[in-house]
């Protein structure tokens, strides 16, 4: 990643409906003498695919992040990573996980009908860890992330010194946008572009300091021109 952008007013692309992908994944097939390849597994329900651009956003607001999408590609022909496109469900595997009969046997009790707390606090940690590689992975692979603020992603309540968030997601992509590598810019090269009620607002994040982001507006992203657009990006990012 060379860097990241907090944009803002984004909701301009809130409209058409998407559909979400759906990455099928058989666990019996990444399991050798017992044990799961975590690997595989991993490199099977959330592979990396390079793009130029991440867009990180709340899953409230996949319309945006999709249109954004469709926009970045017809428009400024730059490629995007959006998780739902080529991720599959981390819960779908997870429950995989704990039916499969060789796991079943630790996390259900003897009647098979309910789980136990520990073992399945257990196995989450596994799926979620994959997950968290897997998004520094994507992060790393990408030139630039957009992060589409929205009261979705930031909550609106929150004073402007002391954002929060109540994804643990979005909490964990803004601190890793914060601390991962920033690759070096070489300026000689030139760049080949190609409400339900639930459980989720129960807790407060705090999020990374945004100010660390140049500001992205819809109107600035919306006049940039194609033929250059990453020399653009790169000046808005204060990179060159």
């Amino acid at each position: 990643m060379i860097c990241g952008f907090n944009c803002v007013g984004f909701d301009k692309f809130n409209s058409a409906h998407y559909e979400e992908n759906q990455n099928d994944c058989r666990l019996k097939d990444f399991i050798v003498n017992q044990k799961i390849d975590a690997k595989s597994l991993q490199e099977n329900i959330f592979p990396i695919k390079p793009a130029d651009i991440f867009i990180s956003h709340s899953h409230k607001d996949e319309n945006i992040a999709c249109n954004l999408k469709s926009w970045l590609e017809e428009k400024l022909k730059l490629t995007s990573f959006l998780d739902s496109d080529v991720w599959g469900s981390a819960d779908t595997i997870l429950k995989q996980i704990d039916n499969s009969d060789f796991v079943s046997h630790y996390v259900k009790d003897k009647g098979g009908t309910t789980y136990s707390y520990e073992d399945r606090n257990l196995t989450t940690s596994y799926v979620h860890v994959m997950l968290c590689n897997a998004i520094m992975q994507a992060f790393d692979s990408c030139k630039f992330v957009f992060f589409i603020n929205t009261p979705n992603s930031i909550n609106a309540k929150a004073s402007v010194e002391d954002k929060e968030t109540n994804s643990p997601w979005i909490f964990y992509e803004l601190g890793v946008l914060k601390y991962i590598r920033k690759k070096e810019v070489d300026l000689n090269k030139s760049f080949s572009l190609k409400e339900q009620k639930s459980l989720e607002n129960f807790i407060n994040f705090p999020t990374s300091d945004l100010t660390n982001l140049p500001k992205l507006t819809y109107e600035k992203l919306n006049s940039l021109n194609n033929t250059d657009v990453v020399s653009e990006l790169l000046k808005l990012g204060n990179v060159i």
